[in-house]
Parts: structure tokens; C-alpha cells; sequence
């Protein structure tokens, strides 16, 4: 019997060891070795029985190495701990298929050739109305300069048709043409007159008759002009009035008034002109005022000589 239990003790001993794994070489990450059968595992590391029957200190689970690791994890008992510590390898990239080869391009295209700037405008729809604008803008420039130099409209736009910009610059460098004043019809007869008369010559000595006093001259007329016969604009009044403007006037011979529908304006000189109105100087008082003056509300402009 006793033999028995002897032979019952050993063979349970023996399957209780089969549920472990048995014993082998365990590699650690220093290069080390540890032979024999791991026992007793938990989280902080894992107890082996040596060969010696003395059992290790326990090792922590980061000192095995990734193969070490695999193994013990195939125990149930380890592989809740093994497995925290155990890295996934990695799959290899699969391979990039290759890229397309591009083919030969058959038959290079030709660049088309650069033209000149102006070939380019006349060239394309585009190109021709900018063209026909600044034509446009040419004439215009043309007929402004005409207005401002007082000069002929035909002359100025013809040239700057033929030749654009270039007439403008011309004129505008020229100062204004100012019209000369036309004299009275009558006084120009009677001085024709007066020349044309041959002198009379006495028989003998006579005493000088006294020659009888011309007439005196009749008071020139106002000049008025109204709204309807003449056009109100900045060239009728730079043309006609050239007198009136500056900063002193030197020919005060003559008064300008201007007349609107519900005042009339006795005007000492023109002190600014646009092309839709004017400033003028008034005598208010002992003093001056000047006011602004609108084209459209002149009705009447009167040139009186002074002192009637």
C-alpha cells in the first residue's frame, strides 16, 4: 500500500506539471539567459524553478525579449500579462503598382508667333472697340481743346483726325485766341470821310474861317444779347468777354450785366468758369460778394459802356 501511494504522489506530480510549460531557455533583453520552468505569474513578472530546484527572483515582463514573449504568451496562465508587452510586427507595404509610362507624343505643336501690339488689336474684336474708344476719346480731347483756345473746331479735329494727340498738345500750349473788337460802323465812315475831303484854298489873304465843330458823337449802344439768339456757354463768354477776366481789370470802359429770371447782376469781373457755370465779382454795398451763376439761368447778358 504504501508503495501504492508513493506511485499515486508521483504520477500527480507529474500531471500538475504538465499544465505548465516545461522547462527550457528563456532569452531577456540584455543578452542573458534564464533556464528553467516559469511559475507563479502576475503582473509585476514571472518566478522560474531552476534546474537546481531553487526558484528565481521574479523578472519583469519587459526584460524578455519579443520571441521570449510570443512563447510564454501561449500559456493561458501568462498570457494576460505576456501579451501586454508583446509589439505586433508590422506588415509589409504591399508593393506600389508602377507607374504608367507616358507615350511619345506623335508630331510636336508649334507655338503660334508673338504679333506686334497693334497687329494684335486689329487682329480681334476686342482689340478693334478699344481702338475705335480711344479714337473716340482723341476727337473729343480735339473739341474740348477747340472750346478752351478758342480756336476753329474744323481746323483743331481735322489735324487731330489726320494725327491724333499731337494737334492737342500744339493748341493747348497756344494761349487763347481772343476776337478783336469790331468799332462803330458810323465813326469808321465819318474818319473815311474826313481824310477823303481835299482841303479849300482861299483867293489872297483871307482870315481863317473857323471851322465848324464836328457833331458830338452819338453814345454807343448796348450790345444785349438773349437767351434763344446766342448759346450761353463757357467759349461765349471767353470769347466775348475776355475783358472781364483776370485778377485786375484793366479796360473798365464797359459794365457787364447779367440777367436771370428773378435778379439782375452787375458784374465787376469773371473769377471762375467751368464748362456748366460761372463765379463773378458783384458790388454789394461798399463791398464785393462772389456768387455762382449757372449757364441755363441766364436769360439776358447786356454790355453797356460805362456811365450810362
Amino acid at each position: 500500500m504504501r508503495k501504492l501511494g508513493i506511485t499515486i504522489l508521483v504520477a500527480l506530480l507529474v500531471l500538475g506539471g504538465a499544465a505548465t510549460l516545461p522547462a527550457a531557455v528563456y532569452r531577456l533583453t540584455d543578452g542573458s539567459t534564464v533556464e528553467g520552468e516559469p511559475v507563479s505569474p502576475n503582473e509585476r513578472g514571472v518566478v522560474f524553478r531552476l534546474p537546481s530546484g531553487r526558484y528565481s527572483n521574479r523578472i519583469p515582463w519587459d526584460r524578455f525579449d519579443q520571441e521570449t514573449l510570443r512563447e510564454l504568451a501561449k500559456d493561458p496562465k501568462m498570457a494576460q500579462f505576456a501579451e501586454v508587452f508583446v509589439i505586433e510586427e508590422e506588415e509589409p507595404e504591399q508593393a506600389r503598382p508602377p507607374l504608367p509610362k507616358p507615350r511619345p507624343v506623335e508630331g510636336k505643336l508649334t507655338r503660334p508667333e508673338d504679333p506686334a501690339f497693334w497687329a494684335g488689336l486689329w487682329g480681334s474684336s476686342v482689340g478693334l472697340v478699344i481702338l475705335l474708344a480711344l479714337y473716340a476719346a482723341n476727337l473729343y480731347s480735339a473739341y474740348e481743346i477747340a472750346i478752351y483756345r478758342a480756336q476753329p473746331l474744323a481746323l483743331v479735329m481735322g489735324l487731330a483726325a489726320i494725327c491724333p494727340v499731337i494737334p492737342q498738345i500744339i493748341f493747348l500750349a497756344l494761349p487763347t485766341r481772343i476776337p478783336k473788337q469790331e468799332e462803330p460802323v458810323g465813326a469808321g465812315a465819318e474818319a473815311a470821310a474826313a481824310a477823303a475831303a481835299p482841303p479849300t484854298i482861299g483867293a489872297g489873304l483871307q482870315l481863317a474861317r473857323e471851322t465848324p465843330a464836328p457833331a458830338a458823337a452819338k453814345p454807343a449802344e448796348p450790345t444785349v444779347f438773349k437767351k434763344g439768339e446766342y448759346a450761353f456757354n463757357r467759349r461765349f463768354f471767353e470769347t466775348r468777354f475776355s475783358s472781364f477776366f483776370g485778377m485786375v481789370r484793366r479796360d473798365k470802359s464797359k459794365v457787364l450785366i447779367l440777367k436771370t429770371a428773378k435778379q439782375q447782376y452787375v458784374v465787376n469781373r469773371i473769377t471762375r468758369i467751368t464748362a456748366t457755370d460761372m463765379h463773378v465779382e458783384v458790388q454789394k454795398g461798399a463791398g464785393v460778394e462772389e456768387i455762382p451763376l449757372s449757364f441755363t439761368e441766364i436769360v439776358e447778358v447786356e454790355l453797356r459802356p460805362a456811365g450810362q
